[in-house]
């Protein structure tokens, strides 16, 4: 049987909630079972449509790496992910081996920590294992930018 609290405003109040969701657990539970099941269709289509529409993997990649490089100050430029992906021929410029799509992962060659850029020409592609054994340092063997004089 639910319980019935009068105060609604009080449950909705921050200072209020942990206290009375910690006492009234079994209400909750019934709460939540009861409109689970008037509401069965609508939260299956709600999953449905977070499941098409949220953002993948590779454009979170992208994000956080131009948020680390604002919080350091370092140059930002153009980036196209997908030509990355060509230039390098999806091999891995640590591991020098084939890079599936699912272990993909862009890595900074000179680290955004030491100075390096967040621009098309830092980036490499790389496995996450390769990237994340790397850390902030630059393999002699990863280095191949191109010196234009």
């Amino acid at each position: 049987m639910p319980c019935k609290d009068k105060n609604k405003k009080r449950i909705r109040n921050q200072k209020y909630w942990p206290q009375w969701a910690n006492s009234h657990k079994e209400c909750r539970a019934e709460w939540q079972h009861q409109y689970y099941l008037a509401n069965k269709e609508k939260l299956k289509k709600r999953a449905s449509y977070y499941a098409l529409h949220r953002k993948p993997r590779k454009d979170r990649a992208y994000w956080n790496g131009k948020r680390q490089a604002l919080k350091r100050g370092a140059t930002i430029g153009p980036i196209s992910l997908e030509s990355i992906k060509l230039r390098d021929k999806m091999i891995c410029g640590i591991c020098h081996r084939k890079v599936r799509e699912k272990e993909l992962a862009f890595d900074h060659i000179i680290p955004l920590s030491r100075g390096g850029a967040h621009a098309e020409w830092n980036l490499q592609v790389s496995h996450r294992s390769c990237n994340a054994h790397k850390h902030v340092g630059t393999l002699p063997s990863q280095i191949r930018l191109a010196i234009i004089l």
